[in-house]
């Protein structure tokens, strides 16, 4: 996979790089790593919203037919 970045960010991994006494491509691992885990748990949040979601539809359509059946 090639990754194109801008100045601004180029020089900030390179300065992090040297700080943490690593090279650049291992910042681009650790906050790619980083990122893709943090937006793994925002998809299993929408994931479970979705699901407590469909549980109340079905709750609430439950309860109109119990409603239509003692109507």
């Amino acid at each position: 996979m090639d990754i194109t970045i801008d100045e601004t960010t180029k020089h900030a991994v390179e300065k992090a790089a040297r700080h943490l006494g690593v090279n650049e491509n291992e910042i681009g691992q650790r906050a790619l790593s980083y990122y893709l885990s943090a937006l793994k748990a925002d998809l299993d949040l929408a994931d479970e919203l979705r699901a407590w979601e469909q549980v109340s539809d079905d709750v609430l359509l439950d309860m109109e037919r119990q409603l239509a059946i003692k109507a």
